[in-house]
């Protein structure tokens, strides 16, 4: 009896003219593909590689090409890939400039128009060289079998000025200056106690000539003047120490209670404005005899105050000398 009254029902419905569709069935149709693109290689924090290498990987979905435009000065280099990969090199120039890398992504026809884009800036080599060292001087301070070393003789590994050195000899191979290409690159040995004189020794490195290989400028020098007040003379080394940078070098001879002699370090972080304090790496500034013999420590993130280091350094024929790498560093 219901069956009956369906089918009259749907044939009062048809012979008015009101039809009956069936809804319909899209669990098939084409949905619309997002495309999407990463820029893999290289990173933010990654900078220009030995020999001027560029690791370039950019992985996407969708695209119908990418292309990466590597810029830096007034210069650039495109690379294209069609497809949805791209992995390759790109060798550039020796440049002490920052350089940009800038990927795209061009998606497939799909209704989807917006270009895809991913960017990063490349550290310099110098700052790639700074941050080398000052990892390296992390690494010995958290190795039991190289934070405490002899620092009897001149050429002990735990003397002051040898464990700075070593921070920048252990990478300089790599680089070179872009004003004196193929010249070796050095840091100065401490100078001669009569070229110091009247101040006390260590208060400067050896004057060397950049043509020679010197990569080091010498940014503020301060030595305590007897003729002037002991404020004036704090005011001076307080300009110095104001405009330190992170990966500066710092040769001082000073008195306090850990040492009263000359002190080599490499300032870690630069000048913090708001606390007034400095922060390095070094050795034996703290250390202890052993048979007689002097053993250092080696320290990273030491803190003092400006004021600490005042204390240290304003003191009748004393003084320190700020020195920073130059900004033409370059890989080979």
């Amino acid at each position: 009896m219901k069956k009956r009254m369906l089918v009259c029902f749907l044939m009062l419905m048809m012979a008015s003219g009101v039809y009956v569709h069936a809804e319909t069935d899209d669990r098939y149709a084409d949905i619309p593909r997002k495309s999407s693109m990463t820029l893999v290689s290289p990173q933010n924090g990654d900078g220009v590689q030995v020999h001027n290498l560029i690791d370039i990987e950019v992985e996407g979905r969708n695209l119908s090409s990418i292309q990466v435009l590597i810029t830096w000065e007034d210069q650039r280099m495109v690379l294209e890939e069609s497809g949805t990969q791209m992995k390759t090199s790109a060798q550039l120039p020796a440049t002490n400039a920052p350089v940009t890398v800038t990927a795209y992504g061009y998606p497939v026809s799909d209704g989807q128009s917006e270009l895809l884009e991913a960017q990063v800036t490349l550290k310099t080599p110098r700052e790639t060289l700074i941050d080398s060292m000052i990892a390296q001087a992390k690494a010995d301070y958290g190795n039991k079998s190289k934070n405490f070393l002899r620092a009897e003789k001149s050429a002990d590994a735990g003397m002051c000025k040898n464990f700075v050195m070593r921070m920048f000899t252990t990478y300089k191979d790599d680089y070179e200056m872009l004003a004196f290409p193929g010249v070796d690159i050095f840091m100065p040995l401490n100078d001669s106690p009569e070229n110091c004189a009247p101040y006390r020794y260590g208060v400067q490195w050896r004057v060397e000539e950049a043509s020679d290989g010197n990569c080091f400028d010498t940014v503020y020098a301060f030595r305590y003047d007897s003729d002037q007040s002991k404020e004036e003379n704090r005011a001076l080394a307080r300009k110095m120490l104001e405009n330190v940078q992170r990966g500066d070098c710092f040769q001082l001879v000073g008195v306090c209670e850990d040492f009263n002699s000359p002190h080599s370090l490499i300032f870690i972080e630069d000048y913090d404005a708001q606390t007034d304090r400095l922060q390095w790496t070094d050795c034996n500034m703290k250390g202890t005899r052993i048979d007689g013999e002097r053993w250092g420590w080696v320290q990273y993130g030491t803190t003092r105050t400006v004021e600490w280091m005042l204390d240290t350094i304003c003191r009748a024929r004393n003084g320190a000398t700020l020195y920073r790498l130059r900004e033409d560093i370059v890989f080979k």
